[in-house]
């Protein structure tokens, strides 16, 4: 089938259940791009982008579906688990999309998405609605990582990194960069000009 004839038939399954066939229709392009042979590196499939364990068993009362390599069915499959959202979230395009995007489970969780789930939703909501109106809808915190300390509360220094240029005579053998020795290279900080290698393990 062409991308016409997936748009049309995807508008009219999104309007059969109640959905805005406009936010459904970019719901499957920004999964797959209304390619019916996409898989992602997670899983998923089809033009709907299914994963195997919510084909086989959605719950909410959708229909399991089969090949989610058919176009009709996956479309099928991806508007009746949307329009299930909808029906747990209240009518709330953010959290059904979240849920479509990350898991139910995940929203249910609270305490924020993935920023990946967040720019999702953002970019099928975008052209429909303003500032998000649900203050429950951010991206969770990401802590850094606690550097390690001495017993005396002084952070260990940076340990300059042993490197060594082998000396070749024969010009062909020259290699194109210097061999490193260290066991972690941490980063290149330039002073004064001057490139040094700092390992900060």
């Amino acid at each position: 089938m062409e991308r016409d004839d997936l748009e049309k038939l995807a508008r009219s399954m999104a309007e059969s259940r109640g959905i805005d066939p406009d936010i459904y229709v970019r719901l499957i392009s920004r999964e797959s791009g209304f390619d019916s042979t996409a898989r992602s590196e997670k899983g998923a499939l089809g033009i709907a982008q299914i994963m195997p364990d919510t084909a086989r068993d959605p719950g909410y009362e959708v229909r399991p579906i089969r090949d989610r390599l058919d176009p009709v069915e996956s479309l099928r499959f991806g508007a009746d688990y949307l329009s299930a959202m909808l029906g747990k979230y209240g009518g709330n395009y953010e959290k059904a999309l979240a849920a479509y995007n990350a898991g139910p489970g995940r929203v249910d969780q609270g305490g924020g998405l993935p920023r990946e789930t967040v720019s999702y939703v953002d970019y099928i909501l975008g052209p429909t609605r303003g500032p998000r109106s649900d203050g429950e809808f951010e991206v969770a915190e990401v802590r850094p990582r606690a550097r390690p300390e001495k017993e005396d509360g002084v952070r260990p220094r940076a340990r300059p990194v042993d490197f060594e240029i082998p000396v070749v005579s024969d010009p062909e053998l020259i290699p194109a960069r210097p061999f490193i020795r260290p066991r972690t290279l941490g980063r290149a900080v330039e002073n004064l000009g001057v490139a040094s290698l700092y390992d900060f393990s």
